[in-house]
């Protein structure tokens, strides 16, 4: 593996680069490594939900179905998630447009966030997805979904027109109640063209994808959407930030 760094070549030769949130990098990963090393320059937007008011900054499609709310854990945490008692309904489209601007096209950004999400129980004459979560760039197109695979656990990471990939996580079943679930760690970082993907568990200690991809976007940030298509799909989200950081001239090969 070669750094470059401010036009210095290192060879590095076997060492393996790691830090205490990520997995030892391997081949198939190391094209982030300069992804964990970003230097913040400044914070563009932040959500945690507490002291809202009760207020949500995601919006239903349809009253009466899935409607955001604020909720509050054992501990006190205050997060947003939808109306339990409206999850029997037909499906629906959440959005969330408080991040449009916040990064503009071509801008070094990272944006983050915890997210619980649970597949419905679709009905089999409709060949639509169970469920989806996407952000989209600043041209209104979708840059990540994570989209149901109709499997127990399965879904598929799709960066749009380049790559789809499935991955697995537990705790992401149909028709379950938000206890069920389990909390992950999404962040995507942005940088001349390429798409940094990294899912952790809630506290980082586990890493469960982390990779790097050249796409034709060029970035920004407009809204994310969750959907679902039919019955008792689930959704929360906590701890959105979108950050933007300086070009370090750090890349990894």
């Amino acid at each position: 593996m070669r750094v470059t760094l401010e036009g210095m070549v290192i060879d590095l030769g076997s060492i393996v680069i790691s830090d205490a949130n990520t997995r030892t990098a391997d081949a198939q990963d190391d094209r982030c490594i300069g992804i964990d090393n970003l230097s913040i320059t400044s914070e563009l937007y932040s959500s945690d939900y507490e002291n809202t008011g009760g207020l949500t900054d995601w919006t239903t499609a349809n009253a009466g179905r899935y409607t955001p709310i604020i909720a509050e854990d054992a501990s006190g945490n205050h997060y947003m998630t939808v109306n339990q008692d409206q999850r029997y309904n037909n499906g629906t489209t959440l959005t969330n447009n408080s991040i449009s601007g916040s990064a503009l096209a071509g801008e070094n950004f990272t944006l983050e966030f915890d997210m619980k999400i649970g597949r419905s129980t679709q009905n089999g004459s409709n060949d639509q997805p169970d469920a989806n979560f996407t952000v989209y760039d600043a041209a209104n197109t979708a840059l990540f979904t994570l989209t149901d695979k109709r499997n127990a656990t399965e879904w598929y990471i799709d960066i749009p027109r380049i790559s789809q990939e499935t991955i697995a996580l537990s705790g992401t079943g149909s028709n379950q109640a938000l206890d069920a679930l389990t909390w992950y760690h999404y962040k995507l970082s942005y940088t001349g063209g390429r798409l940094y993907v990294t899912i952790t568990s809630q506290d980082g200690s586990t890493t469960y994808w982390r990779k790097g991809y050249t796409i034709t976007s060029s970035g920004g940030l407009s809204k994310m959407t969750f959907v679902t298509s039919r019955y008792y799909a689930n959704f929360a989200f906590d701890n959105l930030k979108v950050s933007a950081y300086a070009n370090t001239n750090f890349s990894v090969s």
